[in-house]
């Protein structure tokens, strides 16, 4: 999923003006414009910066795509146990919105591990921040959205105390799919990941 070497056609009046998302999107490449045989003018990207590259042994690293894999998989086979119940904690507002937002939160997890596990053995920085940076944030982020559901759901289970009484195994699921998360983002802070020397240079500015 590397960006790669690219050649786009610009607009000349954008050809001075780069958003910060350009900037981010962009960042380690050298860009110049150039004139083809034609007369027209192109902006040529080259990757020029560092690349990162992760130092553990190949079958680690397998290994490791797989326990992500299998982690994220029991993540959401708990949360949907429970959020497809038809348990009384799941009527009320406050529990029922961190679930809600659990759901396009477990997409994008699922899109960034899917990233993460294709990725190319040298990583740009953007292949960098996408995968193993972005699985640390979005994993958090999800570990963040489970204890707001659990409290929410012992706040519940306070309330109606006398008409409803606590499932122990709605709220075991809730800290097993939370430690899941949690335990994604913990061990990919761990990984070690060395910068590399991009052997390609290129004239132009370089994007920061």
């Amino acid at each position: 999923m590397r960006l790669g070497n690219h050649d786009f056609e610009e607009p000349a009046e954008e050809r001075m003006y780069h958003s910060r998302l350009y900037h981010r999107h962009f960042e380690g490449y050298s860009e110049k414009v150039v004139t083809k045989a034609n007369g027209k003018k192109k902006i040529s990207r080259v990757y020029t910066a560092s690349y990162y590259r992760c130092t553990l042994s190949k079958a680690s690293k397998i290994l490791l795509r797989f326990l992500y894999l299998f982690l994220t998989i029991l993540a959401v086979v708990f949360s949907l146990r429970n959020g497809l119940s038809d348990a009384d904690v799941n009527l009320v507002w406050y529990t029922a919105l961190p679930q809600a937002i659990l759901v396009p939160a477990f997409l994008w997890a699922a899109y960034t591990l899917l990233y993460y596990i294709f990725t190319f053995h040298d990583m740009t920085i953007g292949d960098y921040r996408s995968s193993s940076t972005g699985l640390q944030k979005v994993f958090f982020a999800l570990f963040l959205l489970h204890c707001v559901w659990f409290f929410s759901s012992i706040l519940f289970y306070i309330i109606h105390a006398g008409s409803s009484s606590p499932s122990i195994m709605y709220l075991l699921r809730i800290v097993l799919s939370a430690v899941a998360c949690y335990s994604v983002s913990a061990t990919e802070n761990r990984i070690p990941y060395s910068k590399i020397e991009n052997p390609v240079s290129a004239s132009g500015v370089e994007i920061h």
